[in-house]
């Protein structure tokens, strides 16, 4: 590999500068590649991300999601403007763990359909409001029968937040205090669904993820489900998210409207992506895609990574919330279209391939 290694210096090292912060300093050596070594290093990249990543993750989810409702319910009973900041803060933190997760909307949260339920936009708000008016009952088991778009993260956002950032708490109705507090449990409730069905002393999708079986019958579907989760994100954020609010010019379509987050919702969801190809989730460091990649071919792990830091870093060039920003900085938002676009074409034409070549 010495060979590999002398022609693709500059990139080995412009990632490792880039990702100091990150990721450890990986060894340059590359031991020659077996089938027996490729099988190892897939399943220990397999078993990285259930451990590393997925449960973790919706364990934070599961703990975030209590926070909220505490918080919620400590604005209820204590309706002052700085319990008001601990929700809308609660809500944010929970938020960031939620969009960095979607960058693996595979299993139990597709599988029982949480995803909508929890993350639905926009919100209708004409229906929001005519069940703030109505004398139906708000409570747990009501709400969880709601459809989706009235209920879930945004709901929640809807009545903590507006978007010009001055909602007082003295203006908090009754019936949103009742309204909000079913949103919040309803939200826990399928948060911890999420950590349960991966959990092994529940669910056990970690045992259905780590194992070959009739859903995941090898190796290498099993990661190409990762890689196209990742790629799958990224196209949602690109086209979705970002795209068609631009091009409509409507800023009512944009997802995190009311807390002017929506910025910070695209970043975390590509951020999750280099989490996930890294196989690191905050203090947690272990194999990742990227140890897989680096067996075969250096230069497209440091093509990956580039363009991962500068689709992330893209949005840094924004002066504005990104419902204002559809209207005045065209040029920043194509910039970030295409960054993100040039990541997902890299995942679906280079690094699936490479894997379908390579691991059985």
């Amino acid at each position: 590999m010495k060979s590999i290694i002398k022609t693709t210096s500059l990139v080995v090292l412009a990632t490792v500068v880039t990702f100091t912060a990150c990721r450890k300093k990986k060894e340059e050596v590359i031991p020659a590649v077996t089938p027996a070594t490729a099988e190892t290093l897939s399943q220990e990249v397999i078993v990285s991300f259930a451990s590393t990543i997925a449960l973790p993750q919706y364990n934070d989810m599961s703990v975030g999601a209590i926070n909220l409702v505490n918080a919620v319910a400590n604005l209820n009973a204590t309706t002052t403007q700085a319990n008001l900041v601990i929700a809308q803060q609660e809500w944010k933190n929970l938020r960031s763990t939620w969009e960095q997760s979607e960058a693996f909307l595979f299993g139990p949260v597709a599988d029982e359909n949480l995803d909508p339920n929890v993350d639905d936009w926009p919100v209708n708000k004409n229906d929001f409001d005519s069940v703030l008016v109505s004398t139906a009952p708000l409570n747990d088991s009501t709400v969880a029968n709601y459809q989706t778009s009235l209920k879930g993260f945004h709901a929640l956002e809807y009545i903590l937040f507006d978007a010009n950032q001055s909602k007082q708490a003295s203006n908090i109705t009754p019936r949103e205090k009742q309204y909000m507090t079913a949103i919040a449990n309803d939200l826990k409730k399928n948060c911890t669904k999420m950590y349960t069905g991966w959990a092994q002393n529940s669910g056990n999708y970690y045992h259905t993820f780590t194992t070959t079986n009739s859903v995941y019958t090898n190796k290498l579907q099993t990661l190409v489900t990762i890689v196209d989760a990742m790629a799958s994100i990224c196209g949602e954020v690109g086209e979705g998210k970002i795209k068609s609010v631009y091009e409509g010019q409507d800023a009512s379509q944009e997802e995190s409207q009311f807390s002017n987050n929506s910025f910070t919702d695209f970043r975390n969801n590509i951020i999750g992506v280099r989490n996930v190809y890294l196989g690191v989730y905050k203090a947690n460091d272990s194999r990742g895609l990227e140890d897989i990649v680096r067996q075969y071919n250096l230069s497209l792990d440091g093509k990956i990574k580039q363009q991962m830091e500068t689709a992330i870093n893209s949005f840094n060039g924004f002066t504005k919330p990104f419902g204002q920003a559809i209207f005045t900085e065209a040029t920043q938002i194509n910039t970030t279209i295409a960054a993100i676009n040039a990541l997902k074409i890299t995942l679906e034409t280079e690094l699936k391939p490479l894997l379908q070549a390579n691991i059985k």
